[in-house]
């Protein structure tokens, strides 16, 4: 896979993390999306909440449900999501970031 040109799409720092997103633009292939995030440490188990929700905010343009408003299928192309979230994923407590994933 060759990757031509890659347009930064949006980029965002909040107190819970920060997210970058590109599209990267291939020879008659379709757009890859890829997002780097980073969710600061230190953040109380209590914030996972939080967390869900600064990455359903950041991604919503992605999701089967926030593509409609925009129209253009952006849920359907294919997206690597990387980043250091700072999480134990083998708690219970961040159970609903794990769901967030599925």
């Amino acid at each position: 896979m060759t990757i031509g040109q890659s347009k930064l799409y949006n980029s965002k720092i909040t107190p819970v993390g920060e997210f970058c997103v590109a599209e990267c633009l291939r020879q008659n292939e379709p757009i890859i999306i890829i997002v780097a995030v980073y969710i600061s440490p230190n953040q109380k188990i209590d914030e996972i909440d939080d967390i869900v929700y600064f990455l359903k905010r950041s991604l919503i343009a992605y999701s089967t449900k926030g593509t409609p408003l925009l129209g253009r299928g952006e849920n359907k192309l294919p997206m690597i999501l990387s980043g250091d979230f700072n999480v134990n994923f083998a708690s219970d407590r961040s159970e609903p970031l794990t769901q967030f994933f599925l």
